[in-house]
C-alpha cells in the first residue's frame, strides 16, 4: 500500500527540515566561533564576539517581531472584551428596565428567561470568539518567530 503525502504534510516537513538546516547551522556557527577562539586562562574557549552578536541580534529581533504581533493581538482581545462588556451592562439596563414594566409574576419569569437564555448564548459566543482570537495571535507570533528565525520573514515595504 503505498502513502501520499498531503500539500499540508509536504508543507510541514519542508518546514520542518528547513527549520533543521537552520538549527545545524547556528549550532555550526556557534562552534566555529567557540573553537576558532583561543581559551582563556581557566580553560573555557572564548566567543567571536563578533559571531556571537550576529546570533544574539538575529534572535532578538525575531522576539522582537514577535512581541510586536502579540502585543497588537492582545490589544485586540481588549478591545473585543471591552465592547463585548459594553454591551453587555447595556442589555442589563435594558432588562432592568423591561421589569419595571412587568404587570404579574408571569411576566417577571418571562422576561428572566429571556434574558438569562440570551445571556448564555452571548457569553458562549464571546468567548467561542475570545477563543479564536487567542489562538489567531499566538499562531500569528508563532509563525512570525518561525519566519524571522529561518529567514523568510517578508520586510514591510
Amino acid at each position: 500500500m503505498a502513502q501520499t503525502k498531503t500539500a499540508s504534510q509536504t508543507s510541514t516537513s519542508g518546514k520542518t527540515a528547513a527549520a533543521s538546516d537552520a538549527a545545524q547551522k547556528t549550532a555550526a556557527s556557534v562552534t566555529a566561533a567557540t573553537t576558532a577562539a583561543t581559551p582563556n586562562p581557566i580553560g573555557i574557549p572564548a566567543m567571536d564576539g563578533e559571531a556571537f552578536m550576529a546570533l544574539s541580534t538575529k534572535n532578538i529581533q525575531a522576539l522582537s517581531r514577535m512581541s510586536d504581533v502579540f502585543l497588537t493581538g492582545v490589544a485586540n482581545v481588549h478591545s473585543e472584551l471591552s465592547n463585548f462588556v459594553s454591551r453587555r451592562l447595556q442589555e442589563d439596563i435594558d432588562f432592568q428596565h423591561s421589569l419595571s414594566k412587568c404587570t404579574s409574576p408571569g411576566d417577571v419569569l418571562e422576561q428572566y428567561s429571556v434574558f438569562m437564555q440570551d445571556m448564555m448564548r452571548e457569553y458562549m459566543e464571546e468567548f467561542s470568539k475570545l477563543g479564536s482570537l487567542a489562538a489567531e495571535n499566538s499562531l500569528k507570533g508563532v509563525t512570525e518567530l518561525e519566519e524571522e528565525t529561518l529567514g523568510t520573514h517578508k520586510t514591510d515595504s
